[in-house]
């Protein structure tokens, strides 16, 4: 924290900073607990608390994330990692902030090697500093953040992993003199690559300023772009990224003529092309360069950062000597503007692709809801609703041609009156605006029309062609609505023609009982060779009587429209005498020489006696038939 520590172990330990020596400087004759708690034993009246010892030390390896088979056992037979596991273990106790390790892995083998490495990178996502000192060069750089070499004793250099390669650290190492500024650049230029591509598109340029002045050795640049226009047409630049300018040369500059000489960024901007200056009071027509030269600075340069749609800012450098710019950083430079206006356009297509997967997103909405179970009739709504969001329009409608003019025949929810009247006259007036869009089209039934209204914003480029698709949707779903209609019908018809089918066969099959009964009654009364007594005939006239009431009410329930619709029989149920029913029907079908007689007196139940009557004569219809 910025505080001299003093030669006391002590007071670097209080400070937070443990050292896990080379030589471990464990105990070798002790077990893992007591090398652990050495001199800091956890005790109570001059006794040692064994099972809180044990109990720490077990939560200690356990953060560690490592396994120590035998707490109890010596270290000295304990394998190389794991007395290197319980020197860092020790160390620990007290929650450093910084963990000074000397040579860790020097005497282990590679899986034991990989296991303390593995329980340094835990420590370090913990939050604790790391110092290790290692001659392991394949270690250094697949664990360490910074690297910092040392050569005779001193400070040779301090580096980022991240832009620092083996051969410069072995150089470094050995004092020989090699040449690595092409690999650092490339390596910078690999590194701000990997930023830019996963970077948003207002740090791109930002990210370049900075990159570039590493990589150029330039510590003031700032970026410039368009600010728009004066009165008579010129540019105003304004400053959007800088690097240690002073406040004159951030604020906002213009107007500036495009293309004079004397206007090193407008010249650039203009010709596409990185502009030098290497003496800022020269350029005399340039307000940027007489505020940069009035803030002591002498040079500058200018590169346009150019995209497909032409010069999108300007990068300029600054210097405090009189300078020219070196053919390679030159080409430094080229490669850094374009990578940048290359990001720039991946961010503009990005965004572009993100708006056109909102509108499929939106129009996928549509036919999900056009084609789902519910007919387009019971959704309409829904399926504007669902235009509005893909085409990102306040309101959509729906209009269908009556022959007579144009009808409304469903609106999107969620819009005011203002937006409605406006989709509205669109189409029945046929006035259309900048934010309006109407397609019409054909379908079975005459001309219906699609239309979408943005209010005060602008449709997307490609509001045409989503509409069209969404308008060929609804016009699927309107088709189909109609599809579904004539099956109705159809399907209406077919039940009917089985219902008059149904009632032919119930109308015959209830009716010809009561009337074989009646026609066989009559026939035998008729008969001219029978003389027939008078009881008997007014049996007979009873039996034809009953079977006539009978066949009325019969047919009375069969054209019972409720009991027609429903599908079902209704009774007529009372008390009846179940005997009387049985001995009606024997009188009706039972052939002569049948007897009743061992029926009981009387046998009341609750039912309907036409119905039972007509059972029991099906029964003894069928006995005879079958019999025979």
């Amino acid at each position: 924290d910025g505080e001299e520590l003093g030669r006391a172990p002590r007071a670097a330990s209080d400070a937070g900073v443990a050292v896990v020596w080379q030589d471990l400087a464990l105990c070798d004759n002790l077990d893992v607990t007591a090398n652990l708690f050495l001199g800091r034993e956890l005790g109570r009246g001059g006794a040692l608390r064994r099972v809180a010892t044990h109990t720490e030390t077990t939560a200690v390896f356990r953060e560690l994330g490592v396994r120590i088979p035998d707490f109890d056992r010596p270290v000295e037979r304990l394998s190389g990692g794991q007395r290197q596991l319980v020197a860092i273990g020790r160390a620990t106790i007290g929650r450093p902030k910084l963990l000074v390790l000397d040579e860790p892995t020097a005497a282990l083998g590679v899986r034991e090697s990989q296991v303390v490495l593995d329980v340094v990178r835990r420590l370090r996502d913990r939050g604790v500093a790391i110092l290790m000192v290692s001659h392991n060069l394949d270690e250094v750089f697949d664990i360490a953040d910074r690297i910092v070499v040392l050569r005779h004793g001193r400070v040779a250099a301090d580096l980022y992993r991240s832009e620092t390669h083996h051969d410069d650290v072995v150089a470094l190492i050995t004092g020989v003199d090699v040449d690595s500024t092409a690999n650092q650049h490339l390596r910078r230029l690999h590194s701000l690559a990997e930023q830019l591509a996963d970077a948003d598109q207002r740090v791109v340029l930002p990210l370049t300023v900075s990159s570039l002045s590493g990589a150029l050795g330039i510590e003031r640049g700032a970026r410039y772009t368009e600010a728009g226009t004066d009165e008579d047409g010129r540019s105003i630049l304004r400053c959007s990224a800088s690097l240690k300018l002073p406040d004159q040369l951030t604020e906002q500059i213009g107007p500036i003529v495009g293309g004079r000489d004397d206007n090193f960024v407008a010249t650039a901007a203009a010709e596409a092309a990185i502009v030098t200056v290497p003496d800022l009071r020269a350029a005399a027509g340039s307000e940027l360069a007489r505020r940069a030269a009035s803030a002591g600075l002498v040079g500058a340069w200018a590169a346009p950062v150019v995209g497909q749609r032409g010069t999108m800012a300007a990068i300029v450098g600054f210097t405090d000597t009189v300078g020219q710019l070196q053919p390679d950083q030159v080409q430094l430079l080229e490669l850094f503007s374009t990578m940048a206006g290359a990001a720039i356009d991946r961010g503009r297509l990005v965004e572009t692709l993100r708006v056109q997967n909102r509108s499929l997103e939106g129009l996928h909405g549509v036919l999900e809801t056009l084609a789902g179970p519910e007919l387009v009739s019971g959704s309409m709504s829904l399926a504007l609703d669902a235009v509005c969001r893909g085409l990102n329009a306040q309101v959509a409608h729906l209009f269908v041609d009556v022959g007579e003019g144009w009808a409304v025949r469903e609106r999107s929810s969620g819009a005011d009156d203002r937006a409605h009247a406006a989709g509205d006259t669109a189409v029945l007036e046929g006035v259309e605006s900048d934010a309006v869009r109407v397609d019409r089209f054909d379908w079975s039934r005459g001309t219906a029309a699609l239309a979408c209204w943005w209010g005060e914003a602008t449709p997307p480029p490609e509001a045409g062609q989503l509409l069209a698709g969404a308008a060929n949707s609804f016009r699927l779903a309107m088709e189909r609505e109609l599809t579904a209609e004539a099956e109705r019908e159809a399907a209406a018809l077919q039940r009917s023609r089985e219902f008059e089918r149904e009632l032919a066969r119930r109308l015959g099959h209830a009716l010809r009982t009561p009337l074989t009964a009646i026609r066989g009654f009559a026939s035998t009364m008729l008969q001219p060779a029978v003389q027939w007594p008078e009881s008997e005939k007014a049996r007979f006239l009873g039996v034809i009587e009953n079977e006539a009431e009978r066949m009325g009410r019969l047919v009375a329930q069969l054209f019972d429209d409720s009991a027609i619709e429903s599908g079902t029989l209704r009774l007529d149920v009372n008390y009846c005498d179940l005997v009387a029913a049985v001995e009606r029907a024997a009188s009706i079908a039972a052939p002569p020489g049948v007897s009743t007689s061992d029926l009981p007196e009387r046998l009341p139940v609750w039912a309907d006696s036409d119905r039972l009557e007509q059972v029991f004569v099906n029964l003894f219809a069928n006995a005879v038939r079958l019999s025979a």
